[in-house]
């Protein structure tokens, strides 16, 4: 426990309340914040055109719908060559 010394040396320190007559020339700009545009960075001139879309595909879709077409016809092809197998007789 202590008797209260410790913090009141601490508000006497900390500027702010109890200043006294000194101002707190931090906390003043010396001159108003200018609200300007950032220009583009050098030898990058600003992009023409519609901006990229977001969520598009990644691959073209005729290459999805060929690759399904392919795998139908993998599976229909394959299940007819097993079932050839399994129904064969045992003749050589």
């Amino acid at each position: 426990m202590t008797n209260g010394a410790d913090e009141e040396a601490a508000a006497e320190n900390q500027p702010g309340e109890g200043a006294g007559d000194q101002p707190n020339e931090a906390a003043e700009p010396t001159q108003p914040a200018e609200a300007t545009a950032m220009p583009p960075p050098p030898g990058e001139d600003a992009p023409s055109g519609a901006p990229p879309s977001r969520g598009g595909w990644v691959v073209p879709r005729w290459v999805v719908a060929a690759l399904g077409g392919f795998v139908a016809v993998a599976l229909i092809v394959g299940s007819a060559f097993a079932i050839g197998r399994a129904t064969a007789s045992g003749g050589g």
